[in-house]
Formats: C-alpha cells, structure tokens, sequence
C-alpha cells in the first residue's frame, strides 16, 4: 500500500514531464499569414540585403499599399534598420493587439535594440504600417 501511495504521488507530481497530444511547437513561419511571421520575414529580407523585398512587406498607415515611388524613399530608413539588427536574433517580442487587423509587435534584437512595429492585414495578408525604434 505504502508504495502504491508512493508511485501515484510520483506519476501526479510529474504530469508536467509527458506532453500528451499536439500543441504550439514554438516555430514561427517566416510568412505573411501572420503578423510576427511578416516581421521576421522582413529581418531576414534586410539580413540578405534585399531592400526591394523588404520594401514590399510595407504598407500606408491608411491601409492602401505604396506605389513604387514611396517604397523607393523608404530605402534610406531601411538600410539604417538593417545596419542595426544584420546579423542578430529577435530575443523576445510582444504582441499588442489594437483590433482583429492591426497589431503593434516590439521585438528586441539580442537584447540591445528595440524596435516597435506596427502591422495592418490587407488582402489576407499581413504588412507593416510603421517601424518606430
């Protein structure tokens, strides 16, 4: 009796040790079906030097998407972002959601630059509206 109590308490105190089922595995697909999926798709398009693809992830404040022209003026204001975060990982982000098709993502890069931002969803897929650091 004495050991049955003992293995019962054993098997209840470690529940926690056996995952029982699918769930969250933890990976983020770099992808516009999501809102930190579009962010990291966007530091790995700055990471490769590709300011072209990461100019087409953005979007207007007001939702519509930008002629070539204004993603073209963003390009100095990218350059500066990718010389800050090349080469580092995304340490922690959190997620703030204004509404079901805006959201403000602040992510740390190796826990020394922070950047904020700010997603919209357009035509089923997600783009950032603003970059604040």
């Amino acid at each position: 009796m004495k050991y049955l109590l003992i293995i019962s308490l054993f098997f209840m105190a470690s529940c926690e040790l056996f995952k029982i089922g699918s769930g969250n595995s933890g990976i983020i697909n770099s992808t516009q079906e999501n809102a930190i999926g579009t962010v990291y798709l966007f530091k790995a398009e700055l990471d490769s030097a590709n300011l072209i693809g990461a100019s087409e992830l953005l979007i207007q404040k007001s939702g519509t998407h930008m002629i070539a022209k204004d993603r073209h003026a963003t390009f100095p204001q990218l350059e500066r972002i990718a010389h800050t975060i090349k080469g580092t990982d995304i340490a922690y982000f959190t997620t703030d959601t204004l509404n079901a098709n805006a959201y403000d993502i602040r992510c740390s890069f190796n826990y020394l630059h922070t950047f904020t931002f700010s997603l919209l969803k357009s035509d089923k897929s997600w783009f950032i509206s603003e970059i604040k650091e």
